[in-house]
C-alpha cells in the first residue's frame, strides 16, 4: 500500500485530526454561553493547572504558538478574566493568572461540560479513556522526538553581510 493511509498511524493521524475538530467544536458549544471559546476555556484550564504562568509556559502546556496565547491573554485581560502580576522570576515575562470574573466563568463552563464527561467515562470506561490517554501521550513524545531530532539537524542559513 502506499500513499496517505499507506501505515496505520498515518490513520490514526487523521482521525486524530478529525477528533480535535469534534472536539473544539463540543467545546465551542459549551463554552459559548459563558462568552467563551474552546481556545480560552483551555487557556484557563492551563492557568488553573500551573497556578498562573507565563504566556510562553501556558504556550507549552496547551501546544500552541505563544503568539495565539499572547492574542488570547491581552482580549482576557481587557476583558476582565485574566490579569498579569509581577514574576519574580522574569521581570520581563509577567505571570497570567485568573481575576475573580475569571474564575466565576471557568468554573461555570466547567461545570457544564462535567455532564458530557461523565457520559464520556460511562460509554467508555474510565480505565479504557486513561489507557488511551497514555498511549496518546506515548505517541505525543515519539512525535516530539522526531521533531526535535529534525530541529537540530536542519541547517542554519548563513546571512549575508547586506541582508538583514
Amino acid at each position: 500500500m502506499t500513499g496517505y493511509n499507506a501505515h496505520a498511524v498515518d490513520r490514526l493521524i487523521g482521525e486524530t485530526f478529525r477528533l480535535y475538530g469534534a472536539i473544539v467544536a463540543a467545546g465551542d458549544v459549551v463554552s459559548k454561553p459563558f462568552g467563551l471559546s474552546s481556545a480560552r476555556w483551555q487557556i484557563m484550564g492551563a492557568i488553573e493547572a500551573t497556578n498562573g504562568a507565563t504566556v510562553s509556559a501556558l504556550a507549552r502546556q496547551v501546544g500552541v504558538t505563544r503568539q495565539s496565547v499572547q492574542r488570547i491573554v491581552t482580549e482576557m485581560v481587557v476583558e476582565g478574566y485574566f490579569e498579569l502580576v509581577e514574576n519574580p522570576g522574569d521581570r520581563r515575562a509577567r505571570i497570567v493568572t485568573m481575576t475573580q470574573d475569571g474564575w466565576r466563568a471557568y468554573d461555570a463552563v466547567t461545570a457544564a461540560w462535567k455532564p458530557v464527561a461523565e457520559r464520556m467515562d460511562r460509554r467508555f470506561g474510565p480505565d479504557t479513556l486513561a489507557g488511551i490517554a497514555s498511549r496518546l501521550i506515548a505517541l505525543r513524545d515519539d512525535f516530539r522526538s522526531v521533531a526535535e531530532a529534525g530541529s537540530r539537524a536542519a541547517p542554519q542559513k548563513r546571512r549575508t553581510p547586506n541582508e538583514p
